[in-house]
């Protein structure tokens, strides 16, 4: 997720930013430590081909 929109990911690289409604509630595969990181303000640096 990034500024509101998604981009879906494959083998092949990122594909085209989505927009995601601000209340869509998802299921993650990411554990749960992570998640909580990343919600605490972690900023990872984001691939080239993720815009």
């Amino acid at each position: 997720m990034r500024q509101g929109r998604w981009r879906p990911w494959s083998m092949a690289g990122y594909g085209a930013a989505r927009a995601v409604a601000p209340d869509l509630r998802v299921e993650v595969l990411t554990p749960a430590v992570t998640v909580q990181v990343l919600a605490a303000g972690y900023a990872p640096v984001l691939h080239p081909s993720a815009g």
